[in-house]
């Protein structure tokens, strides 16, 4: 079994084994030090004589611990990947990596047609193979044709729906005082929910007029600019050491109750990211002006919201950032 203990700002791992040698090393980073621990259980595990029939060893069960232990914690998003995987061990189980093929693969990818979105069999699909190459990578997984690669359905264009009239002004009237700040923060920065949700205290430089997003989606930090109205939402916020007491699932309820209250139909809380961004190229901001304060690392992801095309860069105002 392996032990890890820290001491002096290292990690320290010891794996002992009945009829082996025991092993030891340290490590800066606890993710290394797991890693090791399991490659060398691993190795304490395999005969010499069964090394050619690793991949019939290994369940897809048994594969994604190890790929839950090792890499699930490093990824940016490790709650929703970590679901996924749970999932996915659930529905593969017992099932022998070796017999994971492009065949299996096209054969799963047809069973989840009718049930789910082609976004979420595309997010299956690639979970399954990313086990499969970390099992190739780090585990000395062997499979006859590698990971495999299946045809998977286009997705469908992003959507596009903004704020018709009257909208704003009926979906405020039933929302809390809390949800209606956090309403109008994402119209104002064009802010993800998840990014609205995690704004702390030092994460506002008022006196600089900007917000700080730190590990957001893509993985890039960037700063937005504030406009007046964002920038009196956060001043009355601003004492608390996270600006929102939120969880993403509540937001997300208390968003979709007040539509319905409101009557107003096929609108979702990401579409106000979709306003905000619209309102910013409608104020004349050029495509990449747009992109450093939205996050996107692909210009293309853009246009959606304009017809890319070359034109002058605005001069800097920040009534600019100021929304409709």
């Amino acid at each position: 079994m392996a032990s890890i203990t820290k001491r002096k700002g290292r990690y320290q791992v010891q794996v002992r084994r009945v009829g082996h040698p025991s092993r030891a090393k340290s490590f800066h980073y606890l993710a290394d030090a797991k890693k090791w621990a399991i490659q060398i259980e691993r190795d304490f595990e395999l005969e010499p004589q069964f090394a050619s029939a690793v991949s019939k060893q290994f369940s897809f069960f048994e594969l994604a611990n190890r790929f839950d232990q090792v890499v699930i914690d490093g990824l940016k998003s490790v709650s929703r990947e970590r679901s996924r995987l749970r999932l996915m061990k659930d529905r593969l189980g017992d099932v022998p990596v070796s017999e994971i093929d492009a065949e299996y693969l096209a054969a799963y990818r047809d069973s989840r047609t009718d049930l789910v979105s082609s976004q979420t069999i595309k997010h299956e699909v690639n979970m399954i193979r990313r086990v499969l190459r970390f099992g190739i990578q780090e585990c000395g997984l062997r499979l006859a044709h590698g990971v495999p690669s299946i045809r998977l359905a286009k997705l469908p264009r992003g959507r596009s729906r903004r704020l018709h009239e009257g909208e704003y002004e009926s979906l405020m009237e039933n929302l809390a005082a809390e949800m209606r700040d956090v309403v109008d923060l994402a119209l104002e920065t064009g802010m993800r929910r998840s990014e609205l949700l995690t704004i702390r205290a030092e994460d506002v430089s008022i006196e600089n007029r900007v917000i700080r997003v730190i590990s957001p989606k893509n993985g890039v930090d960037r700063s937005i600019p504030m406009s007046e109205r964002s920038l009196c939402l956060i001043n009355a916020r601003v004492g608390c050491s996270r600006l929102f007491n939120l969880r993403a699932d509540t937001v997300t309820k208390a968003f979709s109750k007040a539509c319905k209250k409101a009557e107003i139909s096929d609108l979702r809380f990401h579409d106000l990211r979709h306003e905000a961004i619209s309102r910013l190229f409608e104020l004349g901001l050029s495509v990449p002006q747009v992109a450093s304060i939205s996050g996107h690392s692909d210009y293309r992801m853009l246009a959606r919201y304009v017809h890319l095309h070359p034109f002058e860069l605005p001069e800097h105002k920040n009534d600019r950032f100021q929304s409709n």
